[in-house]
Order: C-alpha cells, then structure tokens, then sequence
C-alpha cells in the first residue's frame, strides 16, 4: 500500500499510554477506529461526509467520525512509526483473582456520554464493537468501580438519552 494511491484518507499515530504501551514500528496498518487526537485528515474527506457530530460532544465522536468514513469507502491508516504519548483517563489498577488489572477512570458524566455514545452510535451503524465497549464499560463500574451507584446513575440516564439524539 502507498499513500499516494487516493488522497482521501486519514493518517492517525499509535498511541503510547500507560495502560497500553506502544512503540515505533516499521509500516502502516489499515484501522476501524483510532482516536482523534494526532489524526491528521484530508479536507477531501469532510467536503464529502461532513464535519463531526456535534449532538455527541464528547467522547465516540472519533468512532462515530471513523465508522462514517468507512461506510463511505474513505480508509484510516495507523502510521507505526509516529507513536503520539497519550493519556486519555486516570488509570487505576486492581488486583482480580490472579490478574492486576489497569484501567481507566474518568467521572460519572463522562461515563454517561460514553453509556449514550456508544449506544447511538452502535444502533446509528449497526456496529457489534460499539456493543462490546458499552459491555466493558459497564463491566469497569461493576466490578471495579468503588462508588458504583453513582456512576451506574450516570450509565442509565446515558441509556435513555441515547434515542434523543436521532
């Protein structure tokens, strides 16, 4: 694969966090999903699929950005050398049977626009992977959140608001 076969694609790095170590790499690798932060994107691609979805506001609106792009034949590129450090939420850890778990945690209101956004956006495209990350997140509160009825609050309430954003 070269880049110069179309210009309409988006170019993201890998990304280095502490849950998720990552290092240069030689090549290139077509993705589903990236995050948005250090993806740099044709001006081709938002002429022709438009910008990012606003009622989102925050988190999923890469994924659903990405999703839209391959349901429009655009491709996303992960270019293994350019490695981006990255530190997209708090991480925690924990000790689970015999696994010490690293994981994420951001507040009750991120969690429900995370709860909201991924269901739309699984519904919006019909997307399996969108459902597994909704599973997990609510997992992650179950399992190994401490102040757990508050952010399965937030996590319902993102449920329901999720058909509002049609």
């Amino acid at each position: 694969m070269t880049i110069r076969e179309e210009i309409s694609y988006a170019l993201t790095p890998k990304y280095n966090t502490d849950r998720h170590p990552s290092r240069p790499s030689n090549g290139c690798k077509y993705m589903l999903l990236s995050m948005q932060s250090g993806t740099l994107f044709s001006k081709d691609i938002f002429q022709k699929i438009g910008l990012f979805n606003e009622k989102l506001f925050m988190d999923v609106t890469d994924w659903e950005f990405f999703l839209r792009m391959r349901k429009n034949n655009f491709k996303l590129i992960r270019c293994n050398k350019a490695v981006l450090n990255h530190h997209p939420a708090k991480t925690e850890s924990k000790n689970l049977f015999i696994l010490k778990l690293k994981y994420g945690v951001a507040s009750p209101t991120r969690y429900y626009y995370q709860a909201r956004n991924l269901l739309w956006t699984g519904r919006e495209y019909k997307s399996a992977l969108m459902y597994t990350y909704l599973l997990i997140k609510y997992l992650k509160i179950v399992l190994l959140f401490d102040n757990k009825k508050e952010y399965l609050k937030y996590f319902k309430k993102g449920f329901r608001d999720a058909k509002d954003l049609g």
